[in-house]
């Protein structure tokens, strides 16, 4: 068997990687499956990682080929298999796992991300392997037969899964029938309608159950808390990271005269790792709590706190946790987004004359690998992001420290692991003497939970704040019956503050679906208006209550697009709306006759980057992915204001062009932007000096 392709040159391996997974079957049909334990199922280099005996796969230079980490927090590229008992079917599921790596992942041939692989692997295959194993069988195959898939069906029903899980488990043995016609076992679908049967068994409600939105007043509670910490902590950030930095630098000097007493035989080695740090302290040059009360001093804190070791402990978790909340809670980024933001994030510009805060971080729902993309925030996501790297900074650095060791000992691929967590924010360090690690998904919702419950009464759930979660969240009755409790904190998790941000949001009229769209990184509308369900209903219940804000939210908006318009009448403009206005100055410039068709709800505009949009809600938002298409639409204008965003694209992808080579694919995409830009400009009778390329993009 040839070996295994490597991360470099995966892409373009092609039908020889199918070759090597037909002959791993036949030589399993053949031989058995002790003639492929020794396989390798993982190269790095010249080194075997891996190989098909081990009940732990690493793959990460596959999944960290472009360096990201998983939702988790944790690099992803690991797969176990050591949770299924039955050795027969843990060698069938490895087979699975490589054939879906390396020679088709489903029915459409797509290739697998590794974490989608080991989901596979340990959550839907390892449900299925422990009902096998609990009927007497030994064989994936064996769920082929109709009768035994019924009593499944019961076993998962019993289980009370979520519709997720039960839709992800007929997926996984879907994909698993792709690769029947070569595996040395059989396997074949019994259920043809998987989204039906995923309905009938799961608990009752899942299949359309959202996270919850947090009620006003705990949510007020909660972040208003979390900014409080904030910006009392950004006040004296310098102090907080030299008092983290001091603690570090004691204690790795107290750590090096513990190691050389032992190795003198002065003291003794503690016989458990958790007593070595109350040893290294005692030998320190210094006490926890004189290095907290010289670093703090100036700040107030020492005299109300009385601070020593445990409190600053429990003060900086604190602290992280709050920075995490503001910066998910005005930004409604997802989990993985909040996992990609860095020290240098944050970023303060302008838009069309007007300051504007931006938090950058990766994108990955669209693009393979990742790609960076800015969210709108505000001042105190800054602070939040100042304020978490003060907190890591020593540990960051130990990080690069590590990086450089590792590239100096050849180790590359573990070299760039050190380098990408030597920006993360997330990271705590329990033991001392060990590297700090990233903080993980229950780790923080564990840090979130004991947040709410420090506020006391404040995050406690009321009658009025369950009614109100009622109200928020219509499709999540089992749901809120299951978990939310009167008299109990509220269960925080991280996920919850991107539905709190939609709901919000739209209930109060503070954006429009497409700018929530915009932000959320959606491709499909729909899915931003399923984020924030019950938000309409609610505003509609409340409207007595908000009929002020709203009310003058609704003459701000009417007001600014009838200038945009009557201004529109009598500038430069593109876009075929744009164009209509211009024929029609003596309608479009009357302010009179704009503000009444759009009191009248006759017209309307919704803007976006590149121009604004009159179709509303009927716009098929080709141009949310191509802003090329809304050029010739009949209902786009393109502002004097906007002008300038199409002169300064087309300035920077000219520019890209001349200093970097592209391929032919790639220029036709750059070709159609430019061509666009240049449209907007002649249309506006705008200077420029048209780019001249090989090839040319014939629109059809």
């Amino acid at each position: 068997m040839s070996k295994l392709k490597t991360a470099s040159n995966i892409e373009s391996a092609g039908k020889q990687r199918n070759v090597d997974f037909v002959e791993l079957c036949g030589r399993i049909k053949e031989q058995g499956w002790g003639a492929v334990q020794n396989t390798p199922v993982s190269v790095r280099g010249e080194d075997v990682v891996s190989r098909f005996k081990d009940d732990r796969w690493d793959w990460s230079q596959y999944a960290l080929s472009k360096a990201k980490l998983s939702k988790s927090g944790r690099v992803a590229g690991y797969i176990s298999f050591s949770s299924i008992k039955n050795e027969n079917m843990r060698n069938e599921i490895k087979l699975a796992a490589y054939g879906w790596m390396f020679f088709v992942s489903g029915r459409y041939g797509k290739e697998s991300e590794v974490a989608n692989i080991g989901s596979r692997c340990e959550t839907s295959l390892g449900i299925v392997a422990k009902f096998l194993k609990s009927e007497g069988r030994n064989s994936l195959g064996a769920l082929s037969d109709a009768n035994l898939w019924r009593r499944f069906t019961q076993y998962i029903k019993e289980r009370q899964l979520s519709y997720s899980t039960c839709i992800q488990i007929t997926s996984t043995l879907r994909a698993l029938s792709v690769l029947n016609p070569h595996l040395p076992f059989h396997y074949s679908d019994v259920e043809k309608k998987p989204a039906e049967w995923s309905r009938k068994v799961c608990v009752a409600g899942s299949d359309k159950a959202q996270t919850l939105a947090i009620p006003t007043r705990i949510a007020e509670t909660i972040y208003g808390e979390a900014v409080r910490l904030v910006e009392d902590a950004y006040e004296h950030v310098d102090a907080i990271e030299k008092a983290c930095q001091w603690e570090w630098d004691a204690y790795c000097e107290g750590a090096e005269k513990v190691r050389t007493m032992i190795e003198s035989g002065d003291i003794k080695k503690p016989s458990r790792v958790k007593n070595f740090a109350p040893l290294v302290w005692r030998h320190a040059p210094v006490s926890r709590a004189e290095i907290i009360k010289k670093a703090l001093h100036g700040t107030g804190w020492v005299e109300k706190n009385r601070p020593d070791g445990k409190w600053f402990t429990r003060y900086i978790n604190r602290l992280q946790t709050a920075a995490f909340i503001c910066i998910a809670g005005f930004t409604g980024m997802r989990d993985s987004e909040m996992f990609g933001v860095r020290s240098d994030s944050f970023v303060s510009t302008d838009i069309g004359g007007l300051p504007v805060d931006l938090v950058q971080s990766v994108h990955e729902k669209l693009t393979k690998g990742g790609k960076v993309e800015e969210w709108v925030a505000c001042p105190v996501v800054g602070k939040a992001i100042c304020v978490a790297s003060a907190l890591v900074r020593h540990m960051q650095q130990q990080w690069k420290v590590e990086e450089v060791r590792l590239r100096h000992d050849g180790k590359q691929h573990e070299a760039k692991v050190a380098e990408l967590v030597s920006g993360l924010l997330w990271l705590k360090q329990g033991t001392r003497n060990a590297l700090p690690n990233y903080k993980t998904s229950s780790t923080i919702n564990d840090g979130l939970k004991a947040f709410v419950k420090s506020l006391g009464d404040g995050g406690v759930i009321t009658q009025s704040d369950y009614d109100e979660v009622l109200k928020n969240n219509p499709n999540s009755l089992e749901k809120i019956q299951r978990d939310i409790v009167i008299g109990q904190p509220w269960p925080l998790a991280k996920h919850q503050m991107r539905r709190t941000f939609a709901v919000f949001v739209v209930k109060n009229k503070l954006g429009h679906a497409i700018a929530l769209k915009q932000q959320f990184k959606h491709i499909h509308l729909k899915m931003t208006e399923w984020y924030s369900n019950g938000a309409i209903q609610a505003r509609v219940r409340d409207i007595k209550q908000d009929s002020a804000l709203s009310n003058l939210v609704n003459e701000v908006l009417v007001e600014q697009t009838a200038h945009i318009i009557v201004d529109a009448s009598k500038a430069e403009v593109s876009g075929g709306f744009g164009k209509a206005i211009q024929a029609e100055a003596t309608v479009y410039g009357s302010w009179d006759a704009v503000y009444g068709l759009i009191k009248q709800g006759r017209l309307s505009l919704s803007g976006t980057a590149h121009g604004y949009c009159k179709n509303g809600y009927q716009c098929d938002m080709d141009g949310a992915v191509n802003p090329a298409f809304c050029v010739p639409c009949e209902n786009s204008l393109i502002s004097d204001e906007k002008l300038a965003w199409w002169e300064k694209k087309h300035g920077l992808l000219v520019g890209y062009l001349k200093r970097v080579d592209v391929s032919r694919h790639e220029l036709s995409h750059f070709l159609t932007q430019i061509r666009a830009a240049e449209s907007v400009m002649q249309s506006a009778g705008r200077e420029f000096v048209k780019y001249q390329a090989g090839i040319e993009v014939i629109p059809t």
